[in-house]
């Protein structure tokens, strides 16, 4: 390269936030009808990837700190812009999911969404040769009928909710022939983070707010090695006591459109009209009070909540795909409260609590978290767990995505049947409640993780309100 000439590739760093979370890998799955044809999937990734030149990126170590490195123009020969596996699975489906799906199931084996070889990336070093999206497709025929298990990988240091998002509706805009909004790139050379570079904006405006703060930090904390195992085993036990189970739940809409209504119209009539309640937070207020019925009304719940805090800057950030997730900070409650408490009074203190305070505060109290972890590595760790309470639970709503129904009929797919978003983990932690987003029909997806005892308290009071809102419909 002459010395005016531009190079031929970007750099700019990760956030200590995208680092914090390098050591979580994600894959969002479906499974849909029909056969997903590999050959045009390729296509539609070829053509993303070619518009969108983040994708066919690297991390590229800068003096011992890592970089996002997006090449421009043509690559070498056998460079990896993604990765696309495909099998046919010589066991039927019904062997794994029961069909027609049930609206409250276990969630299957994760090998049925990704190839093992995949699936056992870790860490961001190995996406220096890596590259960053791994795409897998399982067949499976029976009886005539065809169905495909999709999933795709990725570091959650790379993509958050809505980033990954952002990759997965280019696609589906791809099979579908329309056009996609692409993020902007990167000018070549090495670059400022365009987050970072508004977090210390903020900082350096605002006075009052320091770099260093930790007071909105929600229910995350710094542990080193042995806080890091002690709340790992606290689990372990928890699950070898009282067993663990893990379930996709479908939650028709016209049941999570009445309850979200009614309890509307209730708090109202209790004169809690501040806010409006969001539908998300009526749903996981009446899910907490199913999860603690009948323990221990003293024990005391912190509560977990991830926030998207791209909004706060107009449009600056509307596009950029790394991690803009907050941890929302909520008062404790004791079961006691959560028990005596109506659905409504306990949406509403959720409600409240998130409109509370400044995304952008937490945002840097984060940054400022796991930046403080990763001055204590290898033996720092942030975990979304309080240490004043005796648990916490932990709830993100990916509604905003709008990946639980991907169009797949471009590529020769059908209806998607279920969603579910998976970690390539043996540890999965407990008392968490995901909300995945809604279905082609209105219907509500949710994946949860408790203690069987809690998963059928669940399964009871999902019953129970299904039956009530098909009564009442009669």
């Amino acid at each position: 390269m002459s010395g005016n000439q531009e190079p031929d590739f970007a750099l700019y760093p990760l956030t200590s936030s995208d680092i914090g979370l390098s050591g979580v890998d994600m894959i969002k799955t479906w499974i849909v009808e029909g056969h997903i044809n590999e050959k045009i999937l390729r296509g539609a990734l070829d053509w993303v990837v070619a518009k969108w030149p983040l994708l066919a990126g690297r991390i590229e170590f800068v003096e011992k700190k890592p970089h996002f490195r997006v090449p421009f123009g043509n690559l070498p020969p056998g460079y990896e812009t993604y990765s696309l596996t495909s099998r046919t699975s010589h066991l039927p489906l019904s062997h794994y999911v029961k069909l027609p799906l049930a609206p409250f199931t276990e969630i299957p084996p994760i090998d049925l969404f990704m190839s093992n070889e995949r699936y056992k990336l870790g860490g961001l070093k190995s996406y220096e040769s890596a590259p960053f999206t791994h795409w897998h497709i399982t067949y499976f025929e029976e009886d005539g009928q065809k169905h495909s298990c999709i999933g795709v990988l990725y570091s959650h240091a790379l993509f958050d909710a809505v980033g990954s998002s952002m990759l997965l509706h280019a696609v589906e805009a791809e099979l579908a022939g329309k056009d996609w909004d692409v993020p902007p790139s990167p000018t070549p050379g090495l670059s400022a983070n365009p987050y970072q570079e508004l977090l210390e904006k903020e900082i350096s405006g605002n006075r009052s707010i320091s770099s260093q703060s930790k007071t909105s930090s929600g229910s995350a904390r710094v542990v080193g090695i042995l806080g890091l195992l002690a709340w790992i085993l606290g689990d372990l036990i928890q699950q070898w006591i009282y067993g663990s189970v893990r379930n996709h739940i479908i939650v028709p809409h016209a049941v999570h459109t009445r309850l979200a209504k009614e309890t509307r119209i209730e708090a109202e009539a209790a004169g809690l009209t501040d806010v409006r309640l969001a539908a998300g937070d009526i749903l996981v207020a009446w899910a907490m009070k199913a999860v603690y019925k009948g323990e221990n009304p003293k024990k005391t719940i912190s509560f977990s909540n991830a926030a998207n805090v791209r909004s706060e800057w107009s449009k600056e950030l509307s596009l950029y795909p790394h991690n803009c997730i907050v941890q929302v900070a909520y008062p404790p409650l004791t079961v006691h409260q959560i028990a005596t408490m109506p659905v409504y009074q306990l949406a509403h203190k959720l409600t409240v609590a998130r409109m509370e305070g400044s995304r952008i505060e937490d945002a840097i109290a984060q940054q400022a978290l796991h930046a403080e972890a990763q001055r204590k590595q290898p033996l720092g760790a942030v975990v979304n767990n309080s240490d004043s309470t005796d648990e916490t639970f932990l709830t993100t709503n990916a509604s905003v995505a709008r990946i639980a129904h991907i169009d797949w009929t471009g590529a020769g797919g059908g209806k998607t049947i279920a969603h579910y978003r998976m970690a390539p983990v043996q540890f999965v932690p407990l008392n968490v409640l995901l909300i995945n987003g809604w279905l082609n029909d209105g219907d509500l997806v949710l994946n949860s993780s408790f203690t069987t005892r809690r998963a059928e308290r669940l399964r009871e009071e999902y019953d129970k309100l299904v039956t009530r809102y098909q009564t009442e419909n009669a």
